[in-house]
């Protein structure tokens, strides 16, 4: 049997499959059903009957003699093959055997690296369609996402509105992981209030490293050197070790590469809101199509930046940029870390005015 994810109840999960074959990129919903695998089969992680194996380490034979081997207190054996693309093995047939006493769950984190490889997952997976439940997880990305959020939240009592969920995903980079998470930290923080608010973000969320640095290019892409200092205070305050400006630096220098991209589109008149995540013009790394696809809500905020920003004050800017790199590294003049960074911040907001 196949199903996706988001189908699947938790009556079905009630009296567990004997193999689960986990196919999709989302890892937050993996985590979410062995969780809910283990909770449904009593099996501790501590425990005798929770296995747990890396298809680095091991080949097929012995991840069926794994599967073989009776439960000790469980009622089932509780068997999870993390890394599975790497498992070594030819014919996956004898999977198809597997006693009733078993819980597999296989959890691939790729489709294989060779044609062997590949050819052995997909047997697993047909395995799986046959004796147990093939799992799909669809990317939690963009209005997925959104609508997951307000779900859950609207399951424990909360209303969570279509523009707070969306300020949610912003300030965590858009990564589903984290935003279930600091949704389950804003459902206990608003207590027996049945709204979760914008100021509830503020008061409890704390914004990825990514998200505060695209405030501060928006500071900066809008010609405001105050407001671009004080959200450069934000990101110093969050961390001050020597080493974490050179990781600003290069998430500033990313901001600054999909704004080149966005300014080349709006130049051949693109709209982000409608561009084909395909785009053969656009670089592989730090893709603009990617991150518009999974964060749809950044489009206009990025056409706004890429407004303000001709191609010489880009050019300009990626010189500034190189300049503060070097300085970080002992290469050119600077005082410290964090003039330096301070120095690029006001000269990149001049430059944008």
């Amino acid at each position: 049997m196949e199903l996706a994810y988001s189908k699947l109840t938790d009556d079905q999960l009630a009296a567990p499959q004997r193999i689960y074959y986990l196919s999709g990129p989302e890892e937050a919903d993996k985590k979410a059903l062995v969780a809910k695998l283990k909770a449904a089969l009593n099996v501790d992680e501590e425990g005798f009957d929770y296995t747990p194996l890396d298809g680095r380490e091991i080949d097929l034979a012995q991840l069926i003699a794994f599967a073989n081997t009776p439960p000790v207190l469980a009622d089932r054996r509780f068997v999870l093959l993390r890394h599975a693309q790497r498992l070594s093995g030819k014919s996956a047939t004898e999977l198809g055997n597997l006693p009733d006493f078993v819980c597999l769950v296989v959890w691939p984190e790729s489709d294989g690296e060779t044609a062997g490889a590949k050819t052995l997952l997909a047997n697993i997976a047909q395995t799986a369609k046959k004796i147990g439940l093939l799992v799909k997880f669809e990317p939690l990305a963009g209005p997925t996402l959104e609508k997951r959020l307000i779900e859950v939240a609207k399951q424990s009592g909360k209303e969570l509105q279509p523009a707070v969920a969306k300020r949610l995903m912003e300030l965590l980079d858009g990564r589903a992981d984290l935003c279930q998470a600091e949704l389950h930290k804003l459902i206990l923080y608003v207590g027996e209030r049945p709204r979760i608010a914008s100021d509830d973000l503020l008061a409890c969320v704390t914004p990825t490293k990514e998200a505060r640095v695209f405030a501060l290019v928006d500071a900066i892409s809008a010609g405001d050197p105050a407001r671009a200092l004080a959200r450069l205070s934000e990101i110093w305050a969050a961390s001050s070790k020597p080493e974490e400006a050179l990781k600003t630096l290069g998430l500033i220098a990313r901001q600054y590469r999909l704004l080149y991209q966005a300014r080349m589109l709006r130049e051949q008149g693109v709209r982000l809101s409608r561009l084909d995540g395909g785009a053969d013009e656009l670089p592989k790394e730090t893709n603009l199509a990617d991150l518009v696809k999974r964060q749809p809500f950044l489009a206009g905020k990025l056409e706004n930046q890429a407004a303000r920003l001709n191609a010489n004050k880009l050019l300009t800017s990626f010189g500034l940029i190189s300049t503060a790199d070097k300085a970080l590294k002992g290469l050119a003049p600077g005082v410290n870390e964090r003039e330096i960074l301070e120095r690029l911040t006001l000269e990149l907001a001049i430059n944008s005015g």
